[in-house]
């Protein structure tokens, strides 16, 4: 029968094990980054063009007409979806 392993050691081990699965994801993610590019979801030059594509970093506002456009439209959907809601359920 195999011998009992104190804390101390049992701990030990966890962390090797623990960080020999650390590396071996990191080299998988080296691997993964290097044939697909890179930045999560985007190529690193498209990540770091729209980092740097001008812009003031101001908040942009809409107009009185545009808000307008939009509340209609939404009016219009809602309109429309309680319409064909009363004519299923009768």
């Amino acid at each position: 029968m195999a011998k009992a392993l104190s804390r101390q050691e049992l701990l030990s081990y966890a962390r090797a094990g623990a960080q020999a699965r650390i590396d071996q994801l990191r080299a998988e993610l080296a691997a993964l980054e290097a044939a697909f590019g890179g930045g999560r979801g985007r190529s690193a030059a498209a990540a770091a063009g729209r980092r740097t594509s001008g812009g003031t970093g101001k908040k942009r506002r809409m107009s009185a007409e545009g808000r307008k456009r939009i509340a209609d439209a939404a009016r219009r959907r809602w309109a429309k979806w309680r319409a064909d809601k009363k004519g299923k359920s009768s």
